[in-house]
């Protein structure tokens, strides 16, 4: 509602103007991230990458399992500096 106020204002507020269509392009972002991940798709992806875990962890071949928290471990890293560099940009 303030994006339509700023845009057919006499005066434009072009600082304001980019600030809430910021704003309103992240909720929507947001909102779209949403509908996706409560998607019978993501759904039913989270539940095969659970099932292929337990797969992996009750097998014998101990050389895949290290792969695997190889691999595990990597990602964990990566997420923690994406966490971390969009808290310091934040």
């Amino acid at each position: 509602m303030e994006l339509f106020v700023l845009i057919f204002a006499q005066e434009k507020d072009v600082q304001g103007i980019v600030g809430n269509l910021c704003i309103t392009l992240l909720y929507s972002i947001t909102i779209m991230r949403v509908y996706a991940i409560k998607s019978k798709g993501v759904k039913d992806m989270i539940r095969e990458v659970l099932n292929m875990e337990r797969v992996i962890y009750k097998c014998s071949d101990e050389e895949l399992i290290d792969i695997y928290k190889s691999h595990v471990r990597q990602s964990v890293i990566s997420n923690w500096v994406y966490l971390i560099n969009v808290g310091i940009e934040g």
